[in-house]
């Protein structure tokens, strides 16, 4: 009987609750598994049936013998098969910093520094043997399209697909100076060159510039981006609109006064 109180104490484990907790389900007096249990002593049939009744789902034949699985139903076999048709069905996707992303593709980048990983739905990837990675930004460079601290999914193209860029499409770009940007791109490399433009609309701070392609070392290409920002754009949109009619308001205000001086 001394087994069946092992098996009976695994349940309790398993429910995540105390002996005590366990004695109460089962309508038995406080102390009489646990007495039992310290003194290696048998119980009444009466406590294993109440354990069968209680706890339907466990298996009764595991519980008095030992024998077969604890779980009713459960096939080993085909518990070990769906665990590997859900880790087909996820990519276990590496996170890593913006700045970092200028290390992939070198000879060192196995050893990229990961700030955890992320599963994506194979389903939801372009590739299945492509390289990815999730790429925490950083700045307002690209506000409102992409926000401070979102996670863009991104894929490594390849040196061949280079020619086939996305005009005004947004891309990862790293030069071989070590730095990293995400930014929409004009492509002009069939001239030596690309342009790298922002969504933010102060161009004041985020202008445009270009590289030239013995400059580039790596591109990628971000197939969706996650956020826990929900910005009202048509908010963002006014308010710049309205900061653009007080420029306008301002530099008519100065022609007019340098008329009247005139």
């Amino acid at each position: 009987m001394s087994s069946i109180l092992q098996r009976i104490e695994q349940i309790a484990k398993k429910e995540g609750i105390t002996i005590t907790a366990l004695e109460r389900k089962i309508g038995a007096s406080k102390g009489v598994l646990s007495r039992a249990l310290n003194n290696n002593t048998d119980i009444q049939v009466k406590w294993i049936q109440a354990m069968v009744e209680n706890y339907p789902l466990y298996d009764s034949e595991w519980l008095l013998t030992g024998k077969g699985e604890m779980i009713k139903g459960v096939n080993p076999i085909v518990s070990v098969r769906k665990e590997i048709e859900d880790n087909e069905c996820l990519r276990n996707v590496p996170i890593i910093d913006i700045e970092a992303a200028a290390g992939i593709g070198q000879y060192n980048s196995d050893y990229i520094e990961t700030l955890g990983h992320i599963k994506i739905p194979t389903n939801s990837l372009q590739s299945r043997t492509a390289t990815y990675y999730a790429i925490r930004t950083r700045g307002d460079s690209m506000f409102p399209t992409i926000i401070d601290k979102d996670l863009l999914i991104a894929r490594v193209l390849d040196r061949g697909e280079w020619e086939y860029l996305r005009d005004e499409y947004v891309y990862i770009i790293s030069d071989r100076e070590g730095k990293t940007y995400v930014k929409r791109i004009r492509d002009r490399l069939k001239r030596g060159f690309i342009v790298l433009t922002s969504d933010n609309l102060d161009k004041t701070n985020y202008p445009n510039f270009t590289l030239e392609e013995n400059e580039l070392h790596q591109f990628l290409y971000p197939e969706f981006r996650m956020t826990a920002h929900f910005p009202n754009i048509n908010a963002s949109y006014f308010n710049r609109l309205k900061d653009v009619e007080d420029r306008i308001d301002e530099l008519s205000q100065q022609f007019k006064r340098i008329e009247n001086k005139q």
